[in-house]
């Protein structure tokens, strides 16, 4: 594969998607860690897991003509893990919102036995 470079207005412009698909693994990988733990980023990858599209209307289908070996393999890989762990995700969440419910009324009763029950 070759990287197609334009320069228009003394600036030189390349496909992000070209780009990324040269880089070796390793690079990529290393990207998208750093990426990982944005906010945005985190939102457009589960977006495209969960519903097959971004808020902006990427769709599964844009990332086929970059890689047509992986497509829709990743997606569908990553929607089935969702799919395998939702349910220990969802009692963890429930289970820390309740831990942080029983900590807030063991506050409020510590306070009423501090300032009301004198």
């Amino acid at each position: 594969m070759s990287l197609k470079v334009e320069l228009k207005d003394g600036k030189m412009l390349i496909d992000i998607g070209d780009f990324v698909n040269m880089l070796p693994d390793d690079v990529k990988k290393e990207i998208a860690q750093h990426l990982a733990f944005q906010h945005s980023i985190i939102k457009d990858v589960i977006d495209m897991a969960i519903h097959g599209e971004t808020e902006t209307g990427w769709w599964i289908g844009h990332r086929a003509k970059d890689d047509a070996s992986s497509f829709p393999h990743d997606i569908e890989w990553a929607r089935r893990e969702i799919a395998k762990s939702k349910d220990e995700i969802a009692k963890q969440e429930i289970e820390t919102l309740e831990a942080t419910l029983q900590k807030r009324d063991d506050e409020i009763n510590d306070l009423k036995a501090k300032y009301l029950w004198r």
